[in-house]
């Protein structure tokens, strides 16, 4: 059994026709995954499970706690998942096999004594650099001296590859009715992911990436992005990398201009063992408050500027003060407090569009506390210190916001990239 799941492992892109790696940035600010896979199952490599099921290699995930995890089959029924203790148990047969059929005779005492494969499935992904350190020196040290044909090499390489993705990632395995065999079939899966845990803010774009490790796990590889309303994506890649430093060897891209909340990428993986990336820059929507702002700043700001000229030019632009009668100025003046800040959000929403905002919000509290400062002078008798320093602080806020507004909108600060955990 442990020759038919290393098969189905390492000849997935045989047997998987389509994978489709969706993420979604709910607006209730929950960041899940859907994943689908279209697939043939070879009746040879047929893996018999519980109560007449058959066991389906579904993906490697990281070793981390995996939450709201939702399994099904094509008919949308429920699809039992192995617990952690027999994913590890068949996760470990398939390195002793690996080992042991794949390697050449003369290496397999030598690795098979300095690792500890059991060790290996087992550990955490705290210990996960060690143990990857272990793994490729043990490796080093046995080919040392030793002459290997290049079939050898190869085979070498593959399980070395194997025993190293073991020590981070798990196999998630899944058992499906046995009337799937042979047939064209479907299961899809979900689960919750980590937000991008990044406190800078003030920049225009965001940009997300995220490694694949079973890049080449199927025949066909597509990725989809969705973004919550205030939000659009501006540009996705999806991105096939070699070993060599991460070389990117193919690449497809989709240009959503900034006008799209979703975009999808394909690609079709060159070799099995092959990582990916998808890499999508994210921009705050046109419409909404990214639009209101654009009116909202530079009016603001230019009547703030104009009413500190008018005040501080009276006896220019003023006929007689005394001929001034009395208005609501103030009572006028508080609804522009009130309009600006009713487009802060109160409802629930994901991070990143609190992280995209966030300059935007700052902006319209900047030119709300402008407003109420302009009421305060109007109705309030002030002395002339205290006057003038508010008028001159009208004038800041006014210049602060028109200032970081321009630069927000030309995308002049520092470009921030965030990473997903897959």
């Amino acid at each position: 059994m442990a020759r038919r799941l290393f098969a189905l492992w390492f000849d997935a892109n045989t047997w998987i026709h389509r994978r489709v790696d969706a993420l979604r940035l709910d607006v209730d600010g929950a960041t899940r995954r859907y994943v689908s896979l279209d697939f043939t199952l070879p009746p040879d490599l047929a893996i018999p499970g519980s109560r007449g099921r058959i066991l389906v290699p579904l993906a490697l995930l990281k070793k981390q706690t995996i939450r709201r995890l939702d399994t099904s089959d094509g008919a949308k029924n429920s699809a039992s998942v192995l617990t952690s203790a027999e994913n590890s148990r068949w996760m470990l047969a398939m390195l002793s096999y690996a080992v042991r059929e794949f390697l050449p005779s003369r290496l397999i005492h030598e690795i098979g004594s300095g690792l500890d494969l059991e060790a290996i499935v087992r550990s955490s992904l705290e210990n996960a650099g060690g143990a990857k350190s272990k793994i490729n020196q043990v490796f080093t040290e046995a080919r040392k001296g030793m002459p290997l044909s290049r079939l050898e090499e190869s085979q070498v390489d593959i399980v070395q590859d194997v025993i190293v993705q073991a020590a981070d990632h798990f196999l998630l395995l899944i058992e499906v009715d046995k009337s799937t065999v042979a047939q064209r079939s479907m299961v899809k899966y979900a689960l919750d992911q980590d937000t991008p845990d990044d406190d800078r803010r003030g920049t225009k774009r965001v940009t997300i990436s995220q490694e694949i490790p079973d890049f080449g796990f199927a025949a066909s590889q597509h990725v989809e992005i969705q973004v919550p309303p205030g939000l659009m994506i501006e540009r996705l890649d999806l991105q096939e990398l070699g070993d060599e430093g991460g070389r990117i060897r193919h690449e497809s891209s989709d240009w959503g201009d900034g006008k799209r909340s979703i975009a999808h990428c394909a690609l079709h993986p060159t070799h099995r063992l092959n990582r990916g990336r998808w890499i999508v820059t994210v921009v705050p929507a046109q419409q909404g408050l990214y639009g209101f702002a654009k009116v909202a700043v530079p009016t603001v700001a230019a009547s703030s500027i104009g009413a500190f000229i008018a005040r501080f030019m009276d006896a220019y632009l003023v006929r007689d003060p005394t001929d001034i009668f009395a208005s609501p100025s103030a009572s006028i003046l508080l609804v522009g407090p009130a309009l600006l800040l009713s487009w802060m959000s109160r409802k629930p929403e994901h991070a990143m569009v609190a992280r995209l905002q966030f300059p935007l919000r700052l902006m319209l509290l900047a030119l709300a506390s402008c407003l109420l400062l302009l009421a305060g002078v109007s109705a309030i008798p002030l002395t002339p210190h205290a006057w003038n320093a508010a008028w001159v602080l009208v004038v800041i806020l006014a210049l602060g916001s028109s200032i970081h507004f321009t630069c927000f909108a030309a995308d002049l600060s520092l470009r921030q990239v965030v990473r997903f955990k897959r």
